[in-house]
Order: structure tokens, then C-alpha cells, then sequence
């Protein structure tokens, strides 16, 4: 800004003892210091002593289509003033595993170690995005580069400068992508919700009355497509407000309003068959225990989770195929508890695939088996 406010990554930042800034002409340094900096979405907003400093132009991000045309600044191995050109590979790219909020521009114009906290322009100059990432083999630019949105951005920023801190809207679940296969389970025409997998106790998410095994389909009158973007939605979403979610519970819609808590560390407390033959397909490539203290010791489970830990998985097998391993415990099967071997026998398995709920590495999942047609 005109007046001295820097915006930069956080991973550009962190564990410095001072900093100084350049100017464009080579020559001026500044001190700077931290206004504040967010982990969570790798930014952080620096300040120096100067007036009258030229601004760039903020764009909207929203407005971003692949194939865009956009250039990358920044001083990618030292060479300051740097310029690459590409165009918009892709826009909201998520789960690439670097960082808590993770809602990408994506781009194949050059950028290396040294461009982090850059900013990537349009063809018209103005800013879309801080460069923060890449993914290589080698190190170096590979034409897949990320940047994050200016729209998320100046949000972040904006908040770091008036409270030191960001601010976030807290919910209370731990939610899932719908799979197609899971669809039919939840009365779903198409894969489009956020799935909650877990509520918190004492949540706001509890108070409201959401529940593992609903579908968030709407918050705040905007649709939910994903986990991603109910994520988005209420980490931008004010603590203290009240916002109306519409779920869909057993094929049926319902409206909630929640109040949502403010986020604080740790931040995100990710033919038919019968009933015997299908038993056999998949329950036989596990070996399942009753949870008791020992176990829970063992695997690292919590004393207040129950059920039937997997103590083995045959490998290359309908469930191993699924993504269940040692140590995950399973809680539900076809949204029946299950907590003694002896329940196992109560269930009705006829259909093409099983539905659990597992406990899986501090979390509730939801995992679909689908029976081959031997079953």
C-alpha cells in the first residue's frame, strides 16, 4: 500500500530476527516489521516507515479463467525484478498437502525458489495472486506453480492489520467429500455436500443439532460443492453470527441455524447378494477385536471411541482396496453401531457395497465397499 503495508508469505517471514525490504530501485532498504502472520494460509503482512510508496492494483480472483494470461514477479534465485509469463492452469486446487487453507490458482508460468511471495498479475497488472508454491522432482520450476487468491488474500490481510490476528468462524466437524458410490446412501442424485463425518462435543456444531452422517448442502444461502468450499465458507464466516445451513438428513432437508465459535489452536481440532456370501467377501480379509484399554493403548485410540479395531487387513482386498488398515476402528457398518463381534450377526449386508464409519488417525470417515460380483 501507499503507505507502507507489505503483504508476503508467512514461510517468507517465519523465525526471521529482522527484515529488511529493497525497493524497485535496487538501492533503498527499509526495516520492517511483522503486523501479523497467519500459518494457516501462509501469509503475513509487513510494515515499513515510508509514504507515498506505489501500490499495485488489486483484481478479483473470482473473475480468473483457465487459459488467462498471467505473469509472475519476484527474485527467483536472487535475481530480483524477475518476470515470467504463463497462463491459468487451473483455479481452486486443493488438497495439494502444503497448508491448512488450501484454495489455489494454478499457473504455468515459471516460478522458483525466490518467487514466494510475489505477486502474479494479469495482462493488465493487476495483482491475482501471492506465488507461494511448487510442485517438482527437482526443485525447479516444472510449469506447475501455485498462487494464492488475492480475494482470500486481502481478507487475511486485511484482518492481520486490524487485530494482528485472523479471525475465523468455527463450526466444529470434521467433514468429507461425497463419493459417487456413496450417493445412494444418502438419498443423492448427484455427489455435491459436504459429508460430516464427526461433531465435536460442545461444538457449535452440537448445540445446533448437526450430526455424523449429514450432508451440508447450503451455509449461508451459498451452495456447498464440497468439503473445500464449507471449509472456505466458515473459516471467512464471523464468530458470534448466526448463519442458516441446510442439510440433508436421511433423504430429508432441514434448516439449522449456527451460531459458529471462533477458531483457536489447534486449528482443525481431512446383482444382489446375500447377506451371507457378502459377509464372507469382505469381513473374512480382516481380523477385528473389540476394542478394550489395551488396544486403545496400542493404536492410539482415544478411551471415549468404541467398536471393532482391524487388527489385520489382507492386502489386494476388497477392504484393503477401500483404504482400511491396522489400526483403523470401525464404529459403524450400513449406519448401524457396531461394538461386539456378536452385532455383526444383527446386520443386514444384501446390496452391492457396505457403508462404515471408521476412526481413523484422530478422525471419523466414512469409507464404501463395493462387493465384487462373486460376493
Amino acid at each position: 500500500s501507499s503507505d507502507g503495508f507489505i503483504l508476503t508469505n508467512f514461510h517468507v517471514v517465519e523465525g526471521t530476527q529482522s527484515i529488511s525490504v529493497v525497493l524497485a530501485d535496487g538501492t533503498t532498504s527499509l526495516d520492517a516489521e511483522i503486523v501479523g502472520a497467519d500459518k494457516h494460509s501462509d501469509l503475513a503482512v509487513l510494515k515499513v516507515e515510508r509514504k507515498g510508496l506505489s501500490a499495485i492494483t488489486l483484481g478479483n480472483s473470482d473473475h480468473l479463467e483457465v487459459g488467462d494470461v498471467v505473469l509472475a514477479l519476484g527474485s527467483p534465485f536472487g535475481l530480483s525484478q524477475s518476470v515470467t509469463m504463463g497462463i491459468v492452469s487451473a483455479t481452486g486446487r486443493a488438497q495439494i498437502g502444503m497448508m491448512d487453507i488450501e484454495n489455489f490458482i494454478q499457473t504455468d508460468a515459471s516460478i522458483n525458489p525466490g518467487n514466494s511471495g510475489g505477486a502474479l498479475v494479469d495482462a493488465k497488472g493487476r495483482l491475482m495472486g501471492i506465488n507461494t508454491a511448487i510442485l517438482s522432482r527437482s526443485g525447479g520450476n516444472m510449469g506447475i506453480g501455485f498462487a494464492i487468491p488475492i480475494n482470500l488474500a486481502k481478507s487475511v490481510m486485511e484482518s492481520l492489520i486490524a487485530n494482528g490476528e485472523v479471525i475465523r468462524g468455527y463450526l466444529g466437524i470434521n467433514i468429507q467429500d461425497l463419493r459417487p458410490e456413496m450417493a445412494s446412501y444418502f438419498n443423492l442424485d448427484e455427489k455435491q455436500g459436504a459429508l460430516v463425518a464427526d461433531v465435536v462435543p460442545d461444538s457449535p456444531a452440537q448445540v445446533s443439532g448437526l450430526q455424523p452422517g449429514d450432508v451440508v448442502m447450503v451455509f449461508d444461502g451459498k451452495p456447498v460443492l464440497g468439503s473445500r468450499e464449507l471449509k472456505l465458507m466458515v473459516g471467512s464466516s464471523q464468530p458470534g453470527v448466526v448463519y442458516e445451513v441446510k442439510v440433508l438428513r436421511q433423504g430429508k432437508e432441514l434448516l439449522l441455524g449456527v451460531e459458529l465459535g471462533q477458531l483457536g489452536e489447534p486449528f482443525l481440532q481431512k446383482a444382489s447378494h446375500s447377506s451371507q456370501g457378502n459377509e464372507q467377501v469382505w469381513l473374512k480379509d480382516l481380523e477385528l477385536e473389540p476394542l478394550n484399554r489395551a488396544l486403545k493403548s496400542q493404536y492410539g485410540v482415544p478411551q471415549s471411541v468404541d467398536g471393532l479395531v482391524i487388527v489385520a487387513v489382507r492386502q489386494g482386498s476388497l477392504a484393503w482396496n477401500a483404504g482400511l488398515r491396522p489400526g483403523n476402528v470401525v464404529r459403524e457398518i450400513n449406519r448401524t453401531a457396531v461394538m461386539e463381534m456378536a452385532d455383526l450377526r444383527q446386520l443386514d449386508f444384501d446390496g452391492p457395497s457396505v457403508l462404515l464409519r471408521l476412526w481413523v488417525d484422530g478422525a471419523h470417515v466414512f469409507r464404501v465397499i463395493t462387493l465384487n460380483e462373486q460376493g
